[in-house]
Formats: structure tokens, C-alpha cells, sequence
């Protein structure tokens, strides 16, 4: 079974890590997501009845994927099975 969230984008925090003397400095963010809670928008309101709590945190240190998410946005998230 697939699940479909709305999630908000809580915060998105950046650090660093190595030396930029010897090339190896790099950055990573760290992506807080909330599930959406009801409001004005009808689509919000059916997504918070049914998945009324939920959180994600996950650290990017893929340097293409960095910026890709805004505090204050909303995003879907799908959750499929891996297949083994």
C-alpha cells in the first residue's frame, strides 16, 4: 500500500563540514517537514483527517539537491514499499 502526505516545511538548517584549504569543505541541510493542518484550504482539511500528526527530519548532503525546500512550503511526500 502507497501513502500520500501534505507535509509543511518547518525549518531548514545549514552546516558545514571539512576544510576549505584543501577542498573538502561541503555543506548539508538539515529539512524538518510537519504534517499540514486544517486552515482555509478544503485539500489540507482531508489530509489533516487523516494523517493528523506526522514529522520528518532527514540531513541532504547531496550538494545539487540543497535549497530544494523552503520553510513555510507545502510538499508531498509518498511512502512506497521497497521491494526487496
Amino acid at each position: 500500500m502507497n501513502i500520500k502526505a501534505k507535509m509543511l516545511c518547518q525549518s531548514v538548517s545549514r552546516s558545514s563540514a571539512g576544510n576549505e584549504q584543501d577542498g573538502t569543505k561541503r555543506f548539508q541541510e538539515t529539512v524538518t517537514l510537519t504534517a499540514v493542518t486544517y486552515g482555509d484550504d478544503d485539500e489540507n482539511k482531508t489530509y489533516a483527517q487523516y494523517t493528523p500528526s506526522a514529522s520528518v527530519s532527514m540531513t541532504i548532503d547531496n550538494q545539487r539537491a540543497l535549497g530544494a525546500f523552503e520553510p513555510g512550503e507545502e510538499y508531498y511526500v509518498d511512502f512506497t514499499p521497497a521491494k526487496r
